[in-house]
């Protein structure tokens, strides 16, 4: 895996933890490409600040390379492997289901 890859996981991790964290419930339900857009622009900006990142995901977006089903799968192996998350699918979109 090339270092731009190996960098948005390890923040995709980091921004799952975050808004676990910050959730006033016991699990919280987020979908897949939320979490990558997220760490990818946490990258760009070099904030982790959830307010910030979800008022600026709408203009920036992770580039093709990012955005496949084989990086999905890494993705998904690394939540599951670290967080104990559960991956499910709802209107044919994958969604990432984390419980405290």
């Amino acid at each position: 895996m090339s270092d731009d890859r190996v960098a948005v996981v390890e923040r995709v991790v980091v921004i799952a933890e975050k808004l676990l964290a910050g959730a006033r419930s016991r699990g919280i339900s987020v979908k897949l490409r939320t979490l990558l857009r997220y760490a990818y622009a946490s990258l760009k900006l070099g904030t982790m600040d959830i307010a910030v990142l979800r008022s600026v995901v709408a203009r920036i977006h992770p580039p093709h390379t990012l955005t496949n089903r084989k990086f999905y799968g890494e993705l998904e192996e690394a939540l599951r492997a670290r967080l104990g998350a559960h991956i499910y699918y709802r209107r044919d979109k994958k969604y990432v289901y984390l419980v405290k």
